[in-house]
């Protein structure tokens, strides 16, 4: 992994060959912004296909979140019976985890694919730069998680709020 903004607009062209051309055709960055926001832009203009962090870590930041919940969610005797699995303990995970990690699997998969999908279609249709498509598309997600937060915390009713997080949890499950 890198540090923040280790390749920057003065420093990318050590990612171009002699005669100019990139020497990758794609660049999936991980975790901690490892391209500065003027080095993806060379590299996009170059024909170079950069997909920012902010996309490509979510499964990371999902798996984690899914993972705190299940230990918040469940009394500590039922998640050390049901979630706590040590592969040299057991040749085989609990039921429970087992189905627990393949679900959360399948929700980072379908929502790579989504995330994916909505980008490719911004830059193919209307010439958004992936890495501006990757910007805007976090800007909704945040507004639409504030936007609910609000309303959990001071304009829902409590009945439904109970009935916001059932179906949420029905989703889920």
């Amino acid at each position: 992994g890198g540090r923040p903004n280790s390749v920057t607009a003065d420093n990318v062209k050590e990612l171009f060959h002699p005669c100019g051309k990139p020497k990758f055709r794609m660049i999936v960055e991980g975790a901690n912004l490892f391209l500065s926001d003027g080095a993806r832009v060379v590299l996009e203009k170059a024909g170079v296909h950069v997909f920012k962090d902010a996309s490509t870590n979510k499964g990371g930041v999902c798996s984690s979140s899914l993972e705190v919940f299940s230990a918040l969610a469940l009394p500590a005797e039922d998640h050390a019976v049901l979630m706590a699995y040590s592969p040299e303990a057991s040749a085989q995970p609990p039921d429970f985890y087992a189905t627990y990690v393949q679900q959360i699997l399948d929700i980072i998969v379908e929502n790579a694919r989504l995330e994916f999908g909505a980008i490719w279609r911004c830059n193919q249709k209307d010439g958004v730069p992936k890495v501006e498509a990757t910007r805007n598309l976090s800007i909704k997600i945040n507004q639409i998680c504030d936007s609910i937060q609000e309303q959990l915390k001071s304009e829902m009713a409590e009945q439904e709020k109970q009935q916001f997080v059932r179906s949420v949890l029905l989703k889920a499950a």
